[in-house]
């Protein structure tokens, strides 16, 4: 599935310009085995990655359980559940070592 930033690698340097409680990418991903495998619900799921009050971000998803696309990006930001996968990170916000690093798990 397409998601926003995926086109540019984050880098600490342009993270900074970012607001802090800002979405700076968002997307969707498929729940299923050939896709980011949650639940395997076969759904649709919306995900935001969000800058923290400090240099830290992180990405949150909605519950698969929920259904096809129930909530907004910004209910996804307030109400979502925090993705852990290094992999599916990488995946979803491209971005070099030292962003990576500002991940909060």
């Amino acid at each position: 599935m397409e998601s926003e930033g995926n086109g540019n690698l984050w880098t600490p340097d342009r993270f900074r310009s970012v607001e802090h409680g800002a979405i700076f990418a968002q997307g969707l991903f498929l729940d299923s085995p050939i896709g980011f495998n949650i639940q395997g619900t076969e759904n649709v799921v919306k995900w935001v990655a969000v800058k923290g009050d400090v240099e830290d971000w992180c990405i949150y998803h909605q519950n698969p359980s929920l259904g096809h696309l129930v909530q907004d990006f910004n209910e996804v930001a307030m109400y979502g559940d925090k993705l852990h996968h290094p992999v599916w990170i990488g995946k979803l916000v491209p971005c070099d070592n030292k962003m990576r690093q500002l991940y909060r798990h």
